[in-house]
């Protein structure tokens, strides 16, 4: 019967046609594909190399140390970057490789990588990029030495790392000035306490593990607009040198959008959320709220619910490891659920100064406290004194 379909076949000659261009295309397939076949196999047996995202935290240090070698004089595909740099009205602009190949040379060895867009999966003002890194090799090290290099450059940049939510990610902004303890009018010494207690916090995971606590603290800062309450969080992160994450809540679309913001926070940082009576989470109750849960539905203007709210601060889903500063002018229209004990774990009142308290604020201004009228009204707010001392320095 074999023999019959073998002849049979010979026979007709549709069959030897598409039996012949059949062959042709497929050899014509293995020549374009053997080249590339090749290039992997190589790849795979005789390179190593790393994939970052610009999601992940490693990927602007890693940008930014690239950006700044000395291969990039002889790169010939650039792209423009804006530089910002925060507490100064300076902005300039430099080259940045753009997207596909580029190669260096560090430390006599040779390294190529890839930048690129995945415009796919990038939406609004949110673009997913990649960093591929390559060098010809089986071991890791040589790749440990470039990230141990790029962590070495950040150590050496001075201020606070600060981060704010939006687009689906945390957009790092740039760097804030360090701010000392010593800057905030605190008469009672409120702010060496809240510093204290947050290094304790720091150091103290095992503490908290073998207690079996979730290993989370928060904070609520309360008082009228100008009384240093974000002025405190960017203290708190200067004196303890770890990143500031500024979530504006308006940014955030659901609870989904909220789970995805607490979820990117690394350890041992700050999650600001300020005005949080503003988002309205702490407003009207459902009937269903009202039998007694404290975790009922409550919507946002930006579609946040407070039993989302509650379950991103120390629900199953939380973060650990994370300081969580809430601040609002307004505290009675906070709802009970969200700043209990274990959602917050010290509160803390701003208000107004007298004119001793603000003596150390006088003094900075080289301004001599017994012969200086500010024109104001005392007790102030910090931000209206320093307001004041400034229309004062600009007029000498």
């Amino acid at each position: 019967m074999l023999d019959d379909i073998v002849k049979f076949a010979a026979a007709n000659q549709i069959f030897v046609g598409l039996m012949g261009a059949a062959s042709v295309g497929t050899a014509a397939y293995t020549l374009r594909a053997l080249p590339r076949l090749l290039q992997d196999m190589a790849r795979w047996l005789f390179s190593v190399e790393i994939l970052i995202f610009n999601t992940d935290s490693f990927f602007g240090p890693l940008a930014d140390w690239l950006m700044k070698h000395p291969h990039t004089q002889k790169v010939r595909t650039l792209r423009a970057i804006d530089i910002k740099v925060l507490d100064s009205d300076h902005q300039s602009w430099s080259m940045a490789p753009g997207e596909g190949w580029h190669w260096f040379r560090h430390d006599g060895r040779w390294y190529w990588y890839c930048r690129s867009i995945d415009r796919e999966n990038s939406r609004g003002n949110f673009t997913r990029e990649s960093l591929v890194i390559r060098t010809w090799g089986r071991r890791q090290d040589s790749l440990y030495k470039i990230l141990n290099l790029v962590n070495d450059s950040q150590k050496a940049i001075s201020g606070v790392e600060v981060r704010v939510f939006s687009g689906g990610y945390w957009q790092k902004i740039g760097y804030k000035s360090a701010r000392r303890v010593s800057s905030i009018l605190s008469g009672d010494g409120a702010a060496n306490k809240l510093l204290k207690d947050a290094r304790w916090f720091l150091l103290s995971s095992n503490w908290y593990a073998d207690r079996g606590i979730p290993y989370r603290r928060g904070y609520l800062f309360y008082g009228e607009p100008g009384t240093g309450k974000t002025s405190l969080a960017h203290v708190l992160a200067s004196e303890l040198d770890i990143p500031l994450y500024f979530l504006p809540l308006g940014s955030v679309k659901d609870d989904d959008d909220l789970n995805e913001a607490f979820l990117q926070v690394k350890p041992r940082s700050i999650l600001l959320i300020e005005d949080i009576d503003v988002a309205r989470a702490s407003m009207e109750r459902s009937k269903e709220s009202e039998s007694g849960s404290d975790d009922g539905e409550k919507k946002s203007r930006s579609g946040i619910t407070l039993s989302g709210l509650l379950n991103v601060i120390d629900g199953i889903v939380a973060s650990d490891g994370r300081i969580l500063i809430m601040t609002t002018n307004h505290p009675d229209n906070l709802d009970a659920a969200l700043v209990r004990p274990g959602r917050v774990d010290v509160r803390l009142s701003f208000g107004k100064v007298s004119k001793e308290d603000a003596l150390p604020m006088i003094q900075r201004f080289g301004f001599d406290i017994a012969n200086i009228d500010l024109g104001i009204q005392w007790p102030a707010t910090p931000a209206t004194i320093q307001t004041a001392l400034l229309s004062l320095a600009g007029q000498q």
